[in-house]
């Protein structure tokens, strides 16, 4: 190992730098762009609208989520609701858990949460008397307050319990239960009589929507990771949400079938933008508690494979057999905290895994086979794995972050080996980024809470900046993307005391810094790979040594989702890039040459 390590240092040493200087980190105010921190759970990038300018979504448990859309970075607008992203389409803004206006005459019905308590549902009328019945899923209910209302509690003969009521004017039925996200709750009126109820006197959620009939169901959703990728084949970005499982619940029989992911498939259909097709796409959840989800082309066969990792069980691989339709097809059968694929050679990507034994590396051998070819042995379990060639080598290397250790790990011709002493990084953090914020053509480190890291070409490893240092945390989440498209990348940071905290804090910045010169590269694959997923781009520059090599998903350092696919060229002092070479999925290459510096350039792949 000590042998490897020195090599290592001697290949970086040889490596020129493209910029003699390097910059200051500068980071001044951002334009505001409102991050929900209540039980924020993950934090993404996105462009799904294919504009050039990169959004910011959230997942926040069954907690209000946000989509937020980049207007040419002058501000950010919540459109999740507009654009039926949401956790249910049919009645937006259920889940902001907050009671509607209810000036108008009508019967209005809300959930809420307290952080230690069972979810809560209200039943609520303004000027009517309203009967009906409430039927739910979980395993108990139970009246917490009546206010102006009767009720009666009663079992089905599935045993599940419902609550007949009666609520009068200015009344108000509060009731509880063991948790209300992700299984569907059903409320029937009385269609005739003094208590009859007429669909448009029915407020649901803090919108107050209207219902389409006097039955009906709305459920929360305990979301956790979202993909976006174009899999309906019609060049706009679906999404893929990953939802949880009643906190180990969704095993039994009595709730099986009744949680699902959601399948948000672009169109301009009723109430958004987004439809869910979960229940065409042949996906089944059965007892998945969903975290993460990602795509990658898994065999090497041309298909986005759609890959969901299950909290305390082996991940599932679902390939994709036709536009939108998956079949289930074997995963590894190995239990870890991090996943995520990584070209570390040719051929098909790899499938890091995190476990107790440390780094696992797996591949397709093809017939639904996998083999186990590596095992980093780091001493830790790590949280998160961030991706980068920091040794301008032209092979992707990787970094564990974990709040018990953090390992630098070169890869040498498709083998990882951990380098020695982190090169100056420190030997534990929260979350990592690689990121070149002084486009000097070097990759920097962000570490959360530590903060900046600069590469010292002179000295050869990493230095502290004491920019974007944080409080001392237990979980976070790194992102850079160039917001604001002015070719430096900007940090979104979010830090709580564990992963499950009630509430985490926000820091976005503008990085204002002094900058080389710069090329940012958004790759279209073809009709089945629309993002381009295991394409590679290098970037030629004058003089032996100064390649520059990024692969599309290396930038994208969200826990559990996956969206950001733009890739970032630090060329300090070049105004030119040389040659251009596009690796694409299956082989075929783009080859540009002299490409002007200091723009965005979109590469469609032909052929």
């Amino acid at each position: 190992m000590r042998r490897i390590a020195l090599c290592a240092a001697l290949a970086i040493a040889a490596l020129p730098a493209v910029q003699a200087h390097a910059a200051k980190p500068r980071m001044g105010p951002a334009v505001r762009a409102d991050i929900p921190g209540k039980r924020l759970f993950d934090i993404g990038v996105a462009d799904p609208d294919r504009d050039g300018w990169q959004d910011i979504f959230t997942t926040n448990h069954k907690f209000a989520s946000v989509f937020l859309h980049n207007d040419h970075g002058d501000r950010f607008e919540n459109r999740i609701e507009q654009l039926g992203l949401g956790p249910d389409q049919q009645f937006p803004g259920l889940e902001l858990l907050r009671p509607p206006d209810m000036q108008d005459p009508g019967v209005y019905i809300w959930p809420t949460d307290s952080t230690g308590e069972a979810g809560q549902l209200h039943i609520a009328a303004t000027g009517i008397k309203a009967y009906g019945r409430v039927e739910l899923l979980t395993k108990y209910a139970s009246i917490r307050s009546l206010d102006n209302s009767d009720a009666v509690q009663g079992r089905d003969d599935q045993d599940r319990p419902y609550v007949d009521f009666m609520v009068r004017p200015g009344g108000e039925l509060v009731l509880a239960s063991n948790g209300l996200s992700d299984l569907p709750i059903t409320f029937r009126f009385d269609e005739t009589g003094p208590g009859a109820v007429d669909p448009s006197m029915i407020g649901v959620g803090t919108r107050g929507i209207h219902p389409e009939a006097d039955t009906f169901q709305f459920k929360l959703r305990d979301r956790h990771g979202i993909a976006f990728a174009d899999v309906a084949g019609d060049g706009d970005e679906d999404a893929f949400v990953a939802t949880g499982g009643l906190g180990g619940g969704i095993a039994s029989p009595r709730f099986l079938g009744f949680v699902q992911d959601m399948l948000l498939v672009s169109g301009d259909g009723p109430g958004g933008t987004y439809e869910n097709e979960i229940f065409g796409s042949g996906i089944i959840k059965n007892t998945c508690r969903g975290r993460a989800v990602s795509y990658g082309d898994a065999d090497g066969g041309g298909n986005l494979d759609l890959l969901t990792t299950c909290e305390d069980k082996p991940p599932r691989l679902w390939a994709q057999t036709l536009r939108g339709g998956f079949v289930q097809v074997l995963a590894p059968k190995v239990v870890g905290s991090a996943y995520r694929w990584a070209q570390l050679d040719r051929g098909p990507p790899a499938l890091l895994v995190t476990t107790d034994k440390g780094l696992e590396v797996w591949k397709s051998a093809g017939g639904g086979r996998w083999d186990k070819t590596q095992t980093v042995r780091t001493g830790a379990n790590a949280g998160q794995i961030a991706l980068g060639d920091y040794d301008n080598s032209g092979t992707l290397d990787v970094m564990l972050a974990g709040k018990q250790s953090l390992r630098l790990l070169r890869n040498v011709h498709g083998r990882l080996h951990a380098v020695r002493g982190n090169l100056g990084l420190p030997v534990k953090t929260a979350a990592a980024s690689f990121v070149d914020y002084d486009n000097d053509g070097r990759l920097d480190v962000d570490l959360a809470p530590q903060g900046l890291y600069r590469w010292e070409s002179k000295r050869h490893r990493y230095v502290a900046t004491g920019a974007l240092r944080r409080p001392r945390t237990g979980y976070a989440i790194v992102q850079w993307a160039d917001f604001d498209n002015d070719g430096r990348r900007d940090p979104l940071i979010a830090t709580s005391e564990r992963e499950f905290s009630p509430r985490s804090k926000i820091l976005r910045r503008r990085n204002t810094s002094r900058s080389g010169h710069w090329l940012e590269v958004d790759l279209r694959g073809d009709a089945i790979n629309r993002e381009a997923i295991g394409a590679s781009v290098r970037a030629d520059l004058a003089g032996k040594g100064r390649d520059i090599t990024q692969w599309v998903g290396q930038n994208d350092d969200s826990r559990h989702s996956q969206g950001n696919y733009r890739l970032y060229f630090g060329l300090g002092g070049h105004r030119t890039v040389q040659k251009l070479v596009v690796r694409w999925p299956h082989g075929r290459s783009t080859v540009m040459h002299h490409v002007r510096a200091d723009r965005i350039l979109k590469i469609a792949q032909h052929g």
